[in-house]
């Protein structure tokens, strides 16, 4: 199944990057040239979801609102619903997008 597949893949690729994160924590490793990361920092992944603004201007701020919580939806299945910390959905910008905040 496709979609599972994809869910694999994307917790796979939030499990590595943290595995990552959490290395360079405990060995007091900085992840960039300027600072180490601190020993009780949150891990925390952001996914935005940006759909052309072609594709965004054709439909009505409902549509937009109601296409972007499918595109959620759809998330919430591949990361797990209980990893999701926050969303946001921008419509004061140029193109209408969401953030999501998650676990893995």
């Amino acid at each position: 199944d496709s979609a599972k597949q994809e869910s694999e893949y994307y917790r796979e690729i939030g499990t590595r990057a943290i595995k990552k994160i959490r290395a360079a924590m405990e060995q007091g490793q900085p992840l960039s040239k300027r600072r180490k990361i601190r020993q009780d920092a949150v891990v925390m992944c952001v996914t935005v979801i940006k759909p052309p603004q072609e594709f965004m201007e054709q439909l009505t701020r409902e549509k937009q609102k109601k296409f972007l919580l499918d595109c959620i939806t759809k998330f919430k299945g591949i990361v797990g619903a209980d990893n999701i910390k926050s969303v946001v959905i921008h419509f004061d910008e140029l193109v209408t997008h969401a953030h999501i905040f998650w676990q893995p």
